[in-house]
């Protein structure tokens, strides 16, 4: 908490009031002599109480600490005032003039401002800056801090004695240790040649070592410059020397010689270094004489190898006089020079001292002898190191050129201190210090007087008196019952309550009543007149209540009377406050009544309500201050009704209520009334349902509720008072149920080759749940897909149905429903399975007549062909001008187009004209007779191509041809390239006189035909075979009991539409008939055109139904996004990779069915023919081709 500086300031950290009480004085110590004194005086700190705000401000006046290295620490003082208490942040400037803040750790900590550097070292030497701050503003202080190293001076040189070659170049180095270092000086031979000023007062030092360098450079050398050198390291603390001779040497040998030396003055008792500056070469020895005498002739005298001299102790009767410097060689050769050496000395007092027991009026005399030192000798006083204050009234006289005095003609109290003589001269100075004590009796510094105080207030009562001795003060009270006593008043000793400061005031804690008196303060040391004073303690009472607060609960609608009753000094008066307002300003008169008197005061409160229900506050007050009392009034009611009444969650059965808290009535709650009915119910008696919930419950679930219906809800609470109104009636709609049953009496019937018909029961719940519609869906049977739904608004009938159209052929559905409504869906009915047909009905022929006669009537009709219905067909446009007519080139021949037009201009586009529907020209290529297609030897068949022809000269694009031999299962394909499509192509290495069936396929833009032909090569020889046995019954076996086949000229497929639409995928076309693909192992389609009455060749198809049929108008039918199946008019030999049906055994696959044709088709000759079934996938994606008339 105390910090004592080495400049005598005297730092008190986190002052409080208590540190007033106490007395400092300094006590020095001289550490030349070890003499310790203390001051005459004592200090004394004033303690105020803070009051406003004030920015800190730094009182000290110390701006440099000095520390040395081996100390154990070094405070840096920063103490600071301010209010609110400042706090304190130091910083420290590094060697690029930067600061930085200082962080406590091991070494450096800061404590309430001041800056401990515990073992501090030279690199703490530096620059520091200490920020005192608060809220209101900030202030600084600077202080340099010295950490001292011993200088150490050393020249860099192995010997004492240098010599140096006349127009050498010579460097001497002089190392200095230590710090600070304020001046380097060089001098030669005494004489100072160059001097070197260093500021390193406040220099970072390496912590490792603080060593400095400092050279003199000597360029072309010559004898002159041959000498002494010396080096002078110093501070203001001490100063160190380093020398070193540099002698000069010529290759011409010359006599010794001496340079003159100058006459030198040394103080007694200091150490003289004297050098001789010999020169020549060679020198054998120096030696030095005084008076003739030959030196050393002392212990004081120390002659060196180079010629210098040291004495020591000078003393003026030994050593003064004159001294001589020879230089000789072996030849005897000599040089002498002279100097004469004055020796001074300084002044010397003599002790003396002040008499003792002296008091105040006394007169005092002390005399100053300066008993040694060369005249002229100045003496001058001092007081307490400074000159002396002309109001003190002292008197100096000089006795002599050597003596002075000092006398008091009366002493007082500001004449103690210590008096200094000091005597100068130009040897020096010395001073002798004696301490003069005045003792004085007893005098009031704060005389102690008559005093009030208020009850329970903390109260200082000053008694404080100065002399010397420093007097002791006693305190005594005068007793209630000291009446007929000698002595009347007794001793106070020191207790909690009551107790003497140090600095002799009397403190009293809280004061209380039975502390009012009379009180005596006596101050006395030995000195008469001894002090003493009587003073008298009145003490005051402001109001006062024994109960500050009391709270009263009373019921709404009763009266209240409330009290106020105050101890203190009379008179006192009374004020009622409500909430901090005066009641005279609420203006309410008629209930609220104010009775009092000089004691006590009445409020009196009627029909108390809920407004009353609020702090009532008594001031009452005196002369000496003011105390309150508060009434705390608790008005109670029945709690208000519960209100913001939500619906939080909902379902379809039921819901959560959530509401606010009300006001309790100042009453806690004990619960909550829950009652709800359906909104269709009139009154709430009989209909309703109640539930009780606790009073820490703000929510409600309400179960067991019917869907989609209407319930209206009302809350009510109660407390100990009785139950509040009902809320307001909140109205809430239970959320729909989805269906829970699935619709029942499934039926699905076909209506159509593309539709189904589809009818149910809707779902019978017993709840009210409704049903909005229904979701239908539908796939092909037994396939993996992606059910397709359509969906169908319900209509609320007992019996509802739904087309499905856009259905493949004489294909297989299955078909689920499910309802929903607006809640969700319910569960799927099960699944029905449904086929749709194989064709529609015929549409309506156009019918004419021709010819009518008596008795008979030539009817002619037409059949309107099919549209193209391929919706997948994309439309070319084509922009054209203004024109009436337009040629359309480019199309494929055989193939169906449908054209409309639409008309543009300046208004824009008009509507386009209805579609026509036409066909190109040409036909399927048309299979010729056999000889004119085939010519055989024994192992060749040659195959003319141009024989193929088709109507309207359709050019036929590929050919596909395999080949067998009669009785073989797998076919050969046979490859040719595409530029074969004309000429004759041969097959060879044939078996001779063996039966070959080949099949023929050839593709064009038209169509595809395909045709067999059964030929045999010739015998080795060149003769012909027997022809094959033909029976008359057709086998359905894969392998015939005999080789009975159908011989056709050409394969035609019966359809029962006569024409269809040309449909494109990827660059090919594709038609409804069976076909194939001869350009990349896809197959195209093409027109073909046959009797109505032919019957419908079918294939193998994907059943649950043994040996069902696929036709290929069930293949024409399917969507455009499915997959469809062209049947290959030859095997493989890997046929169970496409084998379409797992529940049909492999042999299956390959049935022969027989085509049963007309005379008027085919040959009357009935022959069979093997045609496997090979299905292929190809995805469809088709587009229509339509044309546009532009301006």
């Amino acid at each position: 908490k105390f910090t004592a500086y080495p400049d005598g300031e005297l730092h008190i950290r986190s002052v409080d009031f208590s540190d007033s009480h106490l007395k400092f004085r300094c006590e020095a110590r001289n550490e030349l002599i070890g003499k310790t004194m203390l001051s005459q005086t004592s200090g004394q700190l004033t303690v105020m109480e803070g009051r406003g705000t004030m920015a800190p401000k730094i009182f000290h006046q110390t701006t440099e600490i000095i520390g040395k290295v081996g100390d154990e620490n070094v405070l840096l003082p920063c103490a600071a005032q301010g209010n609110p208490s400042p706090k304190y942040e130091w910083f420290k400037e590094s060697e690029n003039r930067k600061l930085h803040p200082l962080i406590n750790d091991n070494r450096i900590v800061s404590l309430d401002g001041t800056l401990i550097i515990m073992r501090p070292s030279v690199a703490d030497s530096s620059r520091y800056v200490c920020v005192a701050s608060n809220s209101v503003g900030n202030a600084r202080c600077e202080l340099n801090l010295i950490i001292r190293q011993t200088l150490k001076a050393k020249i860099n040189s192995s010997k004492p004695r240098i010599t140096v070659i006349s127009g050498e170049t010579m460097q001497v180095n002089c190392s200095v240790e230590g710090y600070p270092l304020n001046v380097i000086r060089w001098r030669k031979d005494l004489k100072v040649i160059k001097e070197i000023k260093s500021d390193l007062k406040i220099r970072q030092i390496s912590e490792k070592t603080a060593f400095n360098s400092f050279a003199i450079r000597l360029t072309s050398f010559e004898r002159k410059d041959a000498g002494i050198y010396q080096c002078f390291a110093e501070n203001d603390f001490e100063s160190l020397q380093a020398s070193v001779e540099i002698a000069f040497v010529v290759n011409v040998y010359g006599p010794p010689a001496v340079k003159p030396m100058r006459n030198v003055t040394a103080l007694e008792g200091d150490s003289l270094h004297l050098y001789c500056p010999a020169y020549g070469y060679p020198i054998e020895k120096i030696s030095w004489l005084k008076e003739n005498n030959t030196l050393p002739a002392s212990g004081q005298h120390s002659v060196y190898s180079n010629g210098s001299l040291l004495i020591t102790s000078i003393n003026r009767k030994l050593d003064e006089g004159r001294y001589t410097c020879i230089a000789e060689n072996k030849r005897g050769n000599k040089g002498e020079s002279s100097t004469y050496i004055k020796v001074i000395v300084g002044p010397r007092i003599d002790p003396f001292s002040f008499a003792k027991d002296l008091e105040e009026g006394m007169r005092a005399v002390a005399v100053c002898a300066v008993s040694s030192g060369d005249p002229p000798i100045r003496i001058t006083w001092l007081k307490d190191g400074h000159a002396l204050d002309e109001n003190l009234r002292i008197t100096i006289e000089t006795l002599n050129d050597f003596s002075s005095t000092i006398s008091f003609r009366s002493l007082s109290t500001h004449h103690s201190g210590n008096y200094t003589c000091l005597a100068t001269n130009a040897a020096s100075k010395d001073n002798f210090t004696a301490e003069l004590v005045v003792k004085v009796p007893p005098f009031w510094v704060k005389e102690p007087s008559d005093t009030e105080a208020l009850l329970g207030q903390r109260l200082v009562l000053d008694c404080q008196a100065n002399g010397f001795p420093e007097p002791q003060i006693r305190w005594k009270r005068l007793e209630d019952n000291a009446a007929g006593k000698v002595s009347p008043f007794k001793t106070i000793i020191s207790n909690p309550h009551i107790h003497i400061l140090e600095n002799g005031s009397l403190l009293i804690n809280q004061v209380e009543h039975s502390d009012r008196g009379h009180y005596m303060c006596q101050a006395s040391n030995t000195i008469n007149p001894s002090l003493s004073k009587v003073i008298a303690l009145k003490v005051n009472s402001p109001p006062r209540f024994t109960e500050k607060f009391v709270s009263k609960v009373v019921r709404k609608g009763n009266s209240l009377h409330l009290y106020c009753n105050a101890t203190g000094n009379t008179p006192i008066s009374y004020i009622w406050k409500k909430d901090d307002l005066s009641l005279q300003q609420i203006m309410d008169s008629t209930r609220y009544k104010v009775s009092s008197n000089g004691n006590w005061t009445m409020l009196e409160i009627k029909f108390i309500t809920r407004l009353d229900s609020t702090l009532f506050t008594c001031t009452a007050s005196n002369s000496y201050g003011i105390d309150e009392m508060s009434y705390r009034i608790i008005v109670q009611e029945p709690p208000e009704a519960p209100f913001n009444l939500n619906v939080q969650t909902v379902s379809s059965n039921s819901m959560t209520i959530s509401w606010s808290q009300p006001y309790n009535g100042n009453s806690p709650l004990l619960e909550y009334d829950i009652e709800y009915k359906r909104s269709e119910e009139l009154t709430w008696t009989y209909k309703s349902e109640k539930i009780t919930k606790p009073a820490t419950s703000l929510n409600v679930v309400l179960d067991n509720l019917l869907p989609s219906q209407s319930y209206n809800i009302r809350i009510l609470c109660k407390n100990s008072l009785g139950p509040s109104n009902y809320s307001e009636i909140l109205t809430a709609k239970t959320l729909e149920e989805p269906p829970a049953l699935p619709p029942s009496s499934m039926e699905a019937k076909s209506t159509g080759s593309s539709s189904l018909r589809v009818s149910w029961n809707p779902p019978q719940h017993k709840s009210t749940i409704t049903i909005k519609g229904y979701y239908v869906a539908y796939r092909v049977f037994a396939s993996q897909s992606k059910f397709n739904f359509k969906t169908f608004e319900a209509t609320k009938s007992n019996r509802e149905e739904c087309h499905i159209n856009g259905l493949r052929k004489a294909t297989k559905y299955e078909v689920k429903v499910q309802a929903f409504n607006s809640a969700g869906n319910g569960p799927f009915s099960d699944v029905i399975v449904a086929e749709t047909l194989k064709f529609d009905a015929p549409k309506a022929a156009v019918v004419n007549i021709i010819k009518t006669a008596t008795t008979s009537i030539e009817v002619e009709w037409t059949l309107e062909d099919e549209p193209i219905t391929d919706e997948d067909s994309e439309w070319i446009l084509k922009h054209l001008s203004a024109m009436k007519s337009f040629t359309i080139t480019d199309l494929k021949c055989g193939t169906k187009y449908s054209v409309f037009v639409k008309a543009i201009n300046e208004a824009g586009v008009g509507d386009p004209s209805e579609i026509v529907h036409t066909k190109t020209e040409g036909s399927a290529p048309v299979a010729p007779e056999k000889s004119a297609f085939l010519a055989t030897n024994s192992t060749t068949v040659s195959l003319n191509l141009d024989a193929w022809h088709s109507i309207a000269q359709c050019p036929i694009t590929s050919f596909d041809i395999h080949f067998k031999q009669q009785g073989d299962k797998e076919w050969t394909h046979f490859k040719q390239s595409d530029a074969e499509q004309t000429g004759t192509l041969v097959i060879s290495s044939l078996h001779p006189g063996t039966w070959y069936s080949l099949l023929m396929r050839a593709v064009n833009d038209a169509g595809t035909t395909d045709a067999e032909y059964i030929f045999s090569t010739l015998l080795m020889s060149g003769a012909t075979i027997p022809p094959l046995l033909i029976r008359s019954n057709a086998e359905t076996s894969m392998k015939l009991p005999t080789f009975e086949k159908w011989i056709v000229e050409q394969l035609n497929f019966i359809l029962p539409i006569q024409s269809y639409g040309v449909r494109r995928s990827n660059g090919k076309r594709y038609d409804r008939n069976l076909s194939t693909s001869v350009s990349d192992g896809e197959f195209k389609g093409e027109n073909v055109s046959l009797p109505a009455d032919t019957s419908v060749v079918s294939l193998k198809a994907s059943s649950n139904i043994p040996d069902a049929r696929l036709s290929f108008d069930q293949i024409q039918n399917l969507d455009s996004g499915d997959v469809i199946y062209y049947p290959s008019p030859y095997a493989f030999s890997r046929v169970t990779d496409y084998n379409i049906d797992t529940n049909v055994e492999m042999e299956e696959t390959y049935k022969m069915h027989p085509i049963n044709r007309t005379s008027s088709t085919v040959s009357s000759t009935i022959h069979n023919y093997d045609t496997p079934v090979f299905v292929k996938r190809v995805k469809q994606n088709n587009y229509r081709i339509k044309f546009t008339e532009t301006e």
